[in-house]
C-alpha cells in the first residue's frame, strides 16, 4: 500500500538478508513471514530483481543443506543470478504485453468493422460481446438495453455469454420509474468496477441473480466485474458487463478495452434510431400525402 512500510522496503531495493525469518520485521511488512512459519524457513535472503531502475520482485532461497547461514560469497552468486534473471522476466513482460496489446487491437478492429456494417443492432451487440467476452477471457458477458416504448431496462437476450438459461429467466428488469433506476449504470452513466462482488454492498436486484445462484445445485458466483455505460447522445441506453469467477482477475487495460468497445456499440446503436426515426418518419409522410390526395380527389369530386 502506498506509504506503507512495505513500500519503503520495496523501493529501497535493499537485499534482506533474515537469521530468523519468522520474526523478522521485514518479512512481516511484506507478508512473507506466514510463508516462512509455514514453510519451516529459518535462514533466508530476497535478493531484489531490478532491470531498468525499476524493481520485478525478489529471489528467494532460504535454508541451506548445511544449516549454515548465507555468506559473502553466496550472495555474490545470487546477485549474478539475480542480474540475470530479471532482464529475461522483462523481456518475457514485454512480449506478452505485445501480444495482448495486439490481440485488442485486433478485436476492437473487428468490432468497428462490424458496427460499420450492413448488420442488424442484434448481430452486432451479439457478435461484438462474444469476441469482447474472448478476448478478456471472462466467464460471463451481458448487455443490458433501454427499451424507451416500454420504460424498462431489460436483458438483450441475443447478447448472453456463459450466462445458464436458469439464470438468465430469473434475471428481471427494472422500471424507468422504479426509486432504484436512477442507481443502474445505464441511467448514472457511471462505470462499476470492482475486484470482489462479494465484498460490495448494495447490488441492486437487476444484477443479483448474476452474483450468487446455484443452477443445478452448481454455485455461480461472479467475482470480478467490469460494467460500463453505453451514452448516446449524453443519456445512458444501456450498460455491457463482463465479470469472471476469480477475484481480482481484470486489469486496468481490460478495462479501456471494454469502454472502447461500449463506444464502439453505443455508435452502432445510435446510427440504428436515427435510421428507423428516419425510415418512420418517411412512412408517415407518405401516408399524409396520400392522406391529402384521397381528400383532395373527393374535394374536387
Amino acid at each position: 500500500q502506498p506509504g506503507s512500510q512495505a513500500e519503503t522496503i520495496w523501493q529501497s531495493g535493499e537485499t534482506i538478508i533474515a537469521t530468523n525469518a519468522p520474526e523478522d520485521l521485514r518479512l512481516e511488512a511484506l507478508n512473507l513471514h506466514h510463508l516462512a512459519v509455514a514453510a519451516g524457513i529459518r535462514h533466508s535472503v530476497l535478493m531484489p530483481l531490478a532491470t531498468g531502475g525499476h524493481i520485478l520482485g525478489y529471489l528467494q532461497v532460504a535454508n541451506k543443506q548445511d544449516g549454515s547461514p548465507f555468506d559473502r560469497d553466496d550472495l555474490r552468486f545470487l546477485a549474478i543470478i539475480a542480474g540475470q534473471a530479471a532482464p529475461i522476466i522483462e523481456n518475457a513482460t514485454l512480449v506478452q504485453q505485445s501480444r495482448q496489446r495486439a490481440q485488442r487491437a485486433e478485436a476492437l478492429r473487428r468490432i468497428a468493422s462490424l458496427t460499420s456494417s450492413s448488420a442488424t443492432v442484434d448481430e452486432i451487440l451479439k457478435f461484438s460481446l462474444l469476441d469482447l467476452a474472448r478476448l478478456l477471457q471472462a466467464d460471463m458477458a451481458v448487455i443490458f438495453l433501454l427499451d424507451e416504448s416500454r420504460g424498462e431496462l431489460r436483458v438483450h437476450k441475443p447478447s448472453i455469454f456463459g450466462v445458464p438459461p436458469e439464470i438468465l429467466a430469473k434475471i428481471g428488469r427494472i422500471s424507468i420509474e422504479d426509486t432504484q433506476f436512477p442507481f443502474t449504470v445505464t441511467s448514472s452513466k457511471r462505470q462499476f468496477v470492482t475486484d470482489d462482488l462479494s465484498e460490495t454492498e448494495n447490488i441492486l436486484p437487476l444484477y443479483q441473480p448474476l452474483i450468487n445462484e446455484s443452477p443445478g445445485g452448481v454455485p455461480y458466483r461472479l467475482r470480478a466485474t467490469i460494467d460500463l455505460p453505453l451514452v448516446m447522445s449524453e443519456r445512458g441506453v444501456g450498460e455491457v458487463m463482463v465479470g469472471s469467477f476469480r477475484p481480482s482477475f481484470f486489469s486496468r487495460g481490460d478495462i479501456q478495452t471494454v469502454a472502447t468497445a461500449a463506444g464502439q456499440l453505443a455508435a452502432a446503436i445510435e446510427h440504428s434510431t436515427l435510421y428507423s426515426q428516419t425510415d418512420q418518419g418517411l412512412r408517415q409522410r407518405v401516408e399524409q400525402l396520400t392522406a391529402l390526395t384521397r381528400i383532395s380527389r373527393e374535394l374536387n369530386t
